[in-house]
């Protein structure tokens, strides 16, 4: 997701519209807040209904998955995930792959910084 960010922004942060589930969450705990609890449950569960009827809808139609009610089940929390990694991929420029430690440049190229081991 950091490479993303990097080489296509606008697209990238854009991207964090796609997660119902926080939004879900968000919308859920503003409502407790606020003393509406029945609307907070209401919000929470719409929008973990919509995550797990687009897995259906993806997973049946355009995917053919064989696993279908296990995806449905799990995507809410894959929903969930996808918006945590969203969120810390503008936490820093720096990536590691192989043990290798990149820094991604603002012109969307890669420098190698250093190593990483593992002791």
């Amino acid at each position: 997701m950091k490479t993303t960010r990097c080489s296509l922004p606008k697209g990238h942060f854009g991207t964090g519209l796609a997660f119902s589930v926080a939004y879900g969450l968000l919308s859920c705990g503003s409502a407790f807040l606020l003393g509406h609890l029945l609307g907070g449950f209401t919000l929470l569960l719409f929008s973990v209904a919509c995550s797990m009827l687009r897995a259906f809808v993806v997973g049946r139609y355009v995917v053919r998955e064989r696993r279908l009610w296990r995806t449905v089940v799990l995507f809410p929390m894959r929903d969930l995930m996808g918006f945590f990694f969203w969120l810390m991929s503008y936490t820093s420029r720096r990536i590691l792959w192989r043990n290798e430690v990149y820094e991604l440049q603002r012109d969307g190229r890669m420098r190698k910084v250093g190593t990483q081991s593992y002791i």
